[in-house]
């Protein structure tokens, strides 16, 4: 069983690691349900390590393990998925032989467990440090990022924006520094090309206002959020239950008499009108209403000149509050004027080709909110740039909080895998000769660079060594050069904490799996 999941785990690290680096393969994910074609209907191309571990359904156990921890890489880091799944699987590709020759995997895992305290150690020490004001820095790390992604064409912009970003979401607190990257909101138009891609100082909604009154432009307008939807019914079932104070009450009304249809058509009027009331005196502009408004609302809605948006998602919702500093009700009854939220200007733009609206919220009231409204010609371009966007936001804010990155382009791996050789003896025992395999996996990272580059891994590997033996330990694997040189100069960096946490996460799983002895099924 552990040569299965052993099996497992390297199946995944191979299959991931053609896309690392910025000469990576894309991988063509399509619906299994509807390939009579042999694709189906819905496909789409990526290189993203944490969607791909995601979305496929790896049978074997092992497998499955290192996806979900090295997919958690992601939330963590924003970078350093692909990393994660290549460490752990190279361990265990290391440690297989050990294991055959009789080694126990207690004690392997006893030796994975000295060789990280010694690479943690050391990439503490090779890194150097970083502020929130080191431009050239923190660019770095975000085009280290972007580098062989969908965003590629427009590196040099989404690097700079997405420090941009970090800088506005940062919180200094005494000597830390904690970035909100809850705050940040992406959306995709099929629309336009990548490079009409554009950073919004607010928050961005692709949705579109019901009813006829649909503003082009608003200036400082008075936003109001409500999470209940609006009908007819319901508005004339409260009036009628407040009215006798009771929960039920009938009215019979004859339709058949014009008079009583009259009365009826005053009385949805009135008690309609009456439930704007609270929207009216506090002057407000736009409402978002998380479900649906009927469509027979609309009209005194646009009567009192409110913008409506239904069917606004939670999280965007919540999102609109934060920046307007608005307060989220459940049903408009219960709205305050001391509810509403505020923001320098709301504009919204119609895409025919695509009958796509954007509502964008400019500044605003509340907390500081940063939205990117990403462009491509397809849907699936429109969503890798989103996920690419996304993974440099969280990247340079790992860098920021941590105040440290290291060399990129595995120049750190090489680093520390000499200095795990060279503290092996002092270790002794059983445990240096697993360090010592735990050093020859790491070297993965650049043999992997270098063979989706097309280098030669010998040479490659061989003068990797050569120069960090001669104390040049910024010399890495320049991918999109094919050659190797000091990554440093060339802009390649990583944030320390990035290749700690995998390391870490890398360990963990490879000790788990190196801990399993069977696999039994379990009823739910």
């Amino acid at each position: 069983m552990l040569s299965q999941n052993i099996t497992g785990a390297k199946i995944v690290g191979d299959f991931i690691a053609t896309t690392l680096g910025p000469r990576g393969m894309d991988k063509l994910l399509y619906d299994t349900d509807d390939a009579d074609d042999g694709l189906g209907n819905y496909f789409e191309v990526t290189n993203n390590g944490a969607y791909l571990l995601k979305r496929l359904p790896f049978q074997s156990p092992g497998g499955r393990v290192i996806a979900r921890v090295a997919a958690a890489q992601e939330e963590r880091c924003g970078d350093g998925t692909t990393t994660t799944a290549i460490y752990a699987s190279e361990i265990l590709r290391a440690v297989e032989p050990l294991i055959e020759q009789g080694l126990h995997p207690t004690t392997i895992a006893s030796g994975i467990k000295e060789a990280v305290t010694i690479a943690t150690e050391t990439i503490h020490a090779e890194s150097r440090p970083v502020t929130l004001s080191d431009d050239e820095l923190l660019t770095a790390v975000a085009q280290t990022t972007l580098q062989g992604k969908t965003a590629e064409p427009i590196l040099d912009t989404l690097s700079q924006w997405s420090v941009e970003a970090v800088r506005t979401l940062a919180q200094e607190h005494e000597s830390e520094v904690r970035v909100n990257t809850d705050l940040v909101q992406i959306e995709s138009l099929r629309s336009g090309t990548i490079t009409d891609t554009e950073l919004v100082d607010g928050m961005v909604l692709k949705k579109s206002f019901a009813g006829n009154y649909e503003p082009t432009n608003l200036d400082n307008p008075n936003i109001a959020v409500v999470t209940q939807g609006f009908a007819r019914a319901e508005a004339i079932r409260h009036r009628l239950s407040s009215d006798s104070h009771s929960s039920t009450q009938t009215v019979t009304y004859d339709l058949s008499d014009p008079d009583s249809v009259d009365a009826f058509a005053d009385f949805e009027v009135e008690h309609v009108t009456e439930l704007l009331e609270p929207l009216i005196a506090a002057d407000v502009d736009v409402v978002l209403v998380g479900d649906r408004v009927e469509d027979e609302l609309l009209p005194y809605f646009d009567a009192a000149e409110i913008a409506v948006v239904r069917n606004a998602r939670t999280d965007r919702m919540q999102k609109v509050a934060r920046a307007t500093g608005a307060t989220i009700n459940t049903h408009l009854r219960d709205f305050d004027s001391t509810d509403t939220g505020k923001t320098a200007r709301l504009e919204r733009r119609r895409y025919p080709g695509i009958e796509q609206n954007a509502l964008l919220f400019w500044g605003g009231a509340g907390e500081q909110v940063v939205s990117v409204l990403a462009h491509g010609s397809t849907w699936m371009s429109g969503w890798e740039l989103e996920r690419n966007i996304m993974n440099a936001i969280r990247s340079v804010s790992a860098a920021v909080e941590s105040g440290h990155v290291v060399p990129g382009g595995g120049a750190i791996e090489i680093t520390v895998a000499r200095q795990l050789r060279e503290d092996a003896p002092a270790v002794g025992g059983r445990e240096s000769l697993v360090i010592e395999a735990v050093a020859d996996a790491l070297e993965g990272i650049p043999k992997t660079l270098a063979r989706n580059a097309g280098m030669d891994l010998v040479n490659t590997l061989t003068t990797l060594r050569a120069a960090h033996w001669n104390s040049r330990k910024e010399t890495g694997v320049l991918g999109q050069e094919r050659v190797v040189g000091n990554v440093v100069e060339q802009g390649i960096l990583e944030p320390a904490t990035s290749k700690r946490y995998a390391l870490e996460a890398a360990a963990s799983v490879a000790t788990t799996i190196l801990r399993i002895d069977d696999v039994l099924p379990a009823s739910s």
